[in-house]
């Protein structure tokens, strides 16, 4: 019986996502944002495929696109901003505002958006006036 020399191997394929996201180095403390509250415009830039159609996105989807920012300050004081991306695979910037009562400072901030699929990231930024 003859046997290939790559039977017992494993190759392995590394899958290139469709969607990217980043976040700005610098954050603006603001008061008035939705509902007059206190809060962060936090700006990012991504990019991502359209959602398919059916299943969890995409026209007739039951949900479409979706994404959210996260920021935490160094008191603890943590709020979340969701927003709709257009996932048009093309670069875009958004800015999105994250409600609380943040303090002037480093913060933590993650920000994720799902298309086709999904991208994920974290930085520490700068919250000022």
């Amino acid at each position: 019986m003859a046997v290939s020399a790559s039977a017992g191997s494993r190759s392995s394929v590394k899958a290139t996502s469709t969607s990217t996201i980043s976040i700005q180095t610098k954050a603006t403390l603001t008061v008035g944002g939705k509902g007059g509250f206190p809060g962060a415009d936090v700006t990012i830039k991504y990019s991502c495929f359209p959602a398919p159609s059916g299943g969890y996105g995409g026209k007739g989807g039951y949900f479409s696109n979706f994404g959210n920012v996260t920021v935490s300050d160094l008191n603890g004081t943590s709020g979340s901003g969701f927003f709709t991306p257009t996932c048009d695979d093309t670069k875009n910037t958004a800015v999105v505002f994250v409600p609380g009562n943040f303090a002037a400072g480093d913060a933590a901030s993650n920000a994720f958006l799902c298309g086709f699929d999904c991208a994920l990231t974290s930085k520490e930024i700068k919250l000022s006036s």
